[in-house]
């Protein structure tokens, strides 16, 4: 897989939080995953490795030995992974078929559904919920090109947003981040080479 995507916190018309990425690597939907990311949080630029892999999140500085396991919550890979696998069940409603375009020379079917964005949300809310939180306007619209033949997704966006009241958190190098809160999030994956043998995706040992 290959994309891009985005996220920001804003507090009235500041972001004391927001970051970008470019990402590409090994997927097996709906959660094993090995990946290189480049991001720019805040403003400065990371180069990260990650390894989802039974539900467990590991990341790395890109030209370290050492993996670590990030604060539940605070994954980015999970942030991207999270809203792609949950497409089915009561997650998921009013899907229309928008067109079938072709992808590489073959058909594909393009849908446009509406999903449930607290759910999708449900892991970065985690990390800022407090007892009073409250959460309003929760939005989400989603996107996926499936081949006519074989069903295969070839590519899926995803865009979010939720407001919260209540949120007091602070992230690591992070201002306090307080009060009324709105998030916005975009996603935007590419998958090809569909079947091909990878390499396995096992969990790399953490620490020292």
């Amino acid at each position: 897989m290959d994309g891009t995507g985005s996220m920001a916190m804003k507090t009235g018309q500041a972001i004391p939080f927001s970051y970008a990425f470019t990402v590409s690597g090994d997927a097996m939907l709906p959660h094993d995953s090995r990946t290189n990311m480049q991001m720019v949080v805040n403003g400065v630029s990371l180069k990260i490795e990650t390894i989802t892999v039974a539900g467990k999140d590991y990341a790395r500085s890109a030209g370290s030995a050492i993996w670590i396991e990030p604060v539940s919550g605070a994954s980015p890979i999970k942030s991207i992974l999270g809203p792609l696998s949950k497409v089915d069940g009561p997650v998921v409603r009013n899907v229309v078929e928008v067109d079938r375009p072709e992808i590489d020379g073959r058909k594909t079917r393009h849908l446009r559904y509406e999903g449930d964005a607290t759910t999708l949300f449900e892991d970065v809310l985690e990390v800022t919920r407090t007892a009073s939180v409250s959460v309003s306007n929760p939005r989400s619209v989603g996107e996926l090109w499936i081949r006519v033949d074989n069903t295969q997704i070839v590519r899926q966006l995803v865009t979010l947003s939720i407001d919260l009241d209540g949120v007091d958190v602070q992230l690591a190098g992070m201002p306090r981040i307080a009060g009324r809160v709105s998030m916005d999030m975009s996603i935007d994956l590419h998958f090809s080479r569909h079947g091909e043998a990878i390499p396995q995706i096992t969990a790399p040992p953490t620490g020292p």
